[in-house]
């Protein structure tokens, strides 16, 4: 892969808010959102997968237990 190429991609999953990219002099260096990364995979596993509804619910129960405790 060429390097313009791989700048191009990195640049959209920049602007996908997946990664971010500090320059320093003619390099960009990049860096995971991990925070993003783990959401945007999360929603993903939810819209694809039939049983993510009841997991997302006993998710929550379990959350708001622990808020309590």
């Amino acid at each position: 892969m060429t390097a313009p190429a791989i700048s191009r991609h990195l640049s959209l999953l920049e602007a996908a808010g997946l990664v971010s990219g500090e320059r320093r002099g003619q390099y960009v260096f990049y860096r995971l959102n991990s925070d993003s990364l783990v959401n945007t995979l999360t929603g993903f596993a939810f819209e694809i997968c039939p049983t993510a509804g009841p997991l997302k619910r006993e998710g929550r129960k379990l959350s708001t237990r622990k808020g309590k405790a």
